[in-house]
């Protein structure tokens, strides 16, 4: 309505009733606010006012009733496409004048049915079937016809509407009648529906001016309808300006990063095909830097998203400020921005441009942290040359990335044929995986823990093994880190815990009432349905929570100090043992140690292998006297010489396990050794009983 140059002025406006309305409907309504309309003998008004007497404040022209006599009058009255039927009060289908009619202000809405394209209309069941909405505007036939009746004096002209019953209404007039004149019904191009009534003054009854009568009529509806459709073609201009405008802002925005305004990842792999053939045809090389933040979501989570936004959009407009006007920039991923490059730009090779890229980060960003600069950093992946197809450029400049992420961070690595083998390798393995998932290839063997002073059997670690189709048995130590990174760890290490613990309980049917260590991953600890599900093992078996340990890396625990502690407080709260594993790997704080709810401190193997020179013994000595002054137990691992052994009995150390003492062995294997008596569970030991 503010975009229509016939109201002339800005309005105001809201719907009655409120709601959303199709666009045939609004033009009903648009109408109720044109001004200046003449009502009566010369009195000004809105048209809005003018209509209130006919059409009900309020009265929704979309809802069903009235939906249902535009149905009607589709159906009877408008057979055919282009027919005008006059709709102004919604009580009945015929027409409604406003004013008297002899006066020129009478007002008429002009209404045309909308059939579905290519739909039959022969039949009143198929017109209604097919009408699909209308088009309406308002017209004032007087303002219409003055040019006309001007032309002719003493003319006057009734025209009237015959509903389908046959009854027939006045719907406008034009021009003085008196009751001399001489009057001729004259019926309109439209079949059935519309009638003229042409009065003539008694001298001026010629054939020739009865003709222009005639004409007269035939020049009142055709103005009638071209300003109908005039109204119409205005609307649907401007609703066709209204839609290119907005399909050009929906294309630019499924082109674009919407918060940096860079090209998103559809339009970056389009511009890299094109550069890709021009470096061809130029023989020039390409170059796709691959660039992903360090750490980013660590700012996400501690100064909020929108400090994180901030800090994206002052990363795009540094990178942009590096680079060269024919270098294209764009967004590719959440915290991951993409650089193509060619021809004068890497002239000398893509290393001026990474230094560039690198340098970008070196300054601080003000702004983002109240009254401290935010340090960022990035790594980038770099893939150069010729390739077959713009997505292989960068997908190598990914997987660069990736082996640069994996070693060292804030640095540039090139891709090299290698690192592709290497991807596949880990895809193939990570596709493996997922179907020794579904296939339940995964198995678990239970590695015997002893106490080491008298070497008494106390406990069994619960270790995870692979029985591969091809490649036999896999030790964890090839499949576990994958298993991690792609969160398949939970559901298999969910097994684990719930395997453990019947076999478990099994055994202490059996009278042998031993405990069982279960290692939980950070992807597991970090869930809070881990909690359940070893309470749910817990019930389902029956097994004693003080039989069941639960085992946590050292640097899974500092990770994240504070919430660790919450965690293993709610695990401890079940009854179950914590355990530290591969205590001394870590680097806890001791501060943050005696914190930890633990039971169980495991000594990382790379001591125990140590402990034959003085240092490495020191070490030794350190955390088993750290674990008795704490008042825990402490599991030295990987035991395979006897020398190691004699040293952790001399040391105090409380229990073991390792090669030396007992492999791991399936559950079976277990029980028959264990009903074999103690010197069945692992390898002789020189004075062990």
């Amino acid at each position: 309505m503010n975009a229509d140059p016939a109201l002339g002025q800005t309005v105001t406006f809201a719907l009655n009733p409120p709601g959303t309305r199709p666009y045939y409907c609004l033009t009903r309504l648009i109408a109720a606010h044109r001004a200046n309309v003449t009502q009566g003998v010369n009195q000004p008004t809105s048209l809005g006012a003018a209509l209130s007497s006919l059409l009900n404040p309020g009265f929704d022209y979309c809802d069903s009733a009235f939906n249902g006599l535009l149905q009607a009058a589709a159906r009877t009255g408008a057979p055919e496409m282009g027919q005008i039927l006059p709709l102004l009060k919604a009580s009945v289908p015929e027409a409604v004048k406003v004013g008297a009619a002899s006066q020129a202000s009478d007002l008429i809405e002009m209404a045309l049915p909308v059939y579905a394209d290519g739909q039959p209309t022969a039949t009143a069941t198929e017109r209604e079937r097919a009408v699909i909405g209308w088009a309406a505007g308002l017209i004032n036939p007087g303002q219409a016809t003055a040019p006309i009746l001007q032309s002719v004096g003493g003319l006057s002209i009734a025209l009237s509407y015959r509903n389908p019953t046959g009854q027939s209404s006045v719907i406008a007039t034009a021009g003085q009648q008196s009751s001399s004149d001489v009057v001729r019904t004259v019926q309109l191009s439209l079949p059935g529906t519309w009638d003229a009534l042409i009065g003539l003054p008694p001298d001026a009854a010629s054939p020739t001016v009865q003709a222009l009568g005639v004409l007269d009529v035939g020049l009142i509806l055709t103005v009638l309808l071209f300003a109908l459709l005039v109204r119409m073609a205005k609307g649907r201009e401007r609703a066709l300006q209204v839609a290119a405008s907005t399909s050009a802002e929906l294309a630019h925005r499924s082109l674009h990063d919407q918060l940096t305004g860079l090209p998103n990842r559809d339009l970056i792999f389009d511009r890299a095909d094109r550069m890709l053939a021009r470096s061809k045809r130029d023989l020039v090389p390409l170059a796709a830097f691959y660039i992903d933040l360090d750490n980013f979501k660590a700012i996400n989570e501690s100064l909020g998203h929108a400090t994180g936004d901030h800090l994206l959009r002052a990363i795009a407009l540094r990178l942009q400020t590096t680079l060269r006007a024919s270098d294209t920039l764009g967004r590719v991923g959440g915290d991951q921005f993409l650089v193509l490059a060619d021809a004068i730009s890497i002239n000398e090779g893509p290393d001026p441009i990474a230094r560039k890229l690198l340098g970008a980060f070196a300054q601080p960003f003000s702004g983002l942290k109240p009254g401290t600069p935010l340090r960022v950093s990035a790594t980038i992946g770099v893939a150069w040359g010729h390739r077959d197809s713009a997505a292989e450029l960068i997908r190598d400049a990914g997987i660069a990335l990736n082996a640069a992420k994996s070693t060292a961070k804030g640095r540039c690595l090139y891709f090299e044929p290698e690192m592709q083998t290497a991807a596949r390798g880990r895809l193939d393995l990570e596709l493996d995986l997922r179907m020794a998932v579904e296939q339940n290839q995964f198995f678990v063997v239970y590695q015997p823990i002893f106490r080491l002073h008298d070497l008494a059997l106390v406990g069994v670690e619960a270790l995870l093994r692979w029985q591969h189709p091809v490649r036999g048995v896999v030790e964890p130590g090839g499949f576990i880190s994958y298993l991690e990174q792609t969160g398949m760890i939970v559901s298999v290490g969910r097994q684990v815990l719930f395997q453990s613990c019947r076999d478990a309980m099994e055994w202490h049917r059996r009278h042998v009432p031993i405990r069982v260590s279960v290692n939980a991953s950070a992807r597991q600890l970090a869930t809070d349905e881990y909690l359940e599900e070893v309470a749910a093992s817990l019930r389902t078996s029956g097994l004693e929570p003080r039989y069941l340990t639960i085992e946590v890396t050292e640097s899974v625990l500092m990770d994240d100090a504070d919430e660790a502690i919450r965690r293993l407080l709610r695990l401890k709260s079940l009854g179950v043992r914590i355990a530290i594993d591969d205590f001394g790997t870590g680097y806890s704080s001791l501060s943050y140690l005696r914190q930890f709810p633990v039971d169980v401190l495991k000594i990382d193997r790379s001591f125990v292998s140590s402990s034959q020179d003085s240092q490495g013994r020191a070490l030794l000595h350190t955390m088993v006297s750290l674990g008795r002054s704490m008042g825990v137990e402490t599991v030295a691992e990987g035991i395979e010489q006897e020398a190691e052994l004699r040293m952790l009995q001399a040391e105090g150390c409380s229990n073991g396990q390792g090669y030396l003492l007992a492999r791991p062995m399936g559950k079976d294997v277990l029980w028959s050794r264990l009903t074999r008596g103690p010197a069945a569970m692992g390898v002789e030991v020189p004075g062990r009983v």
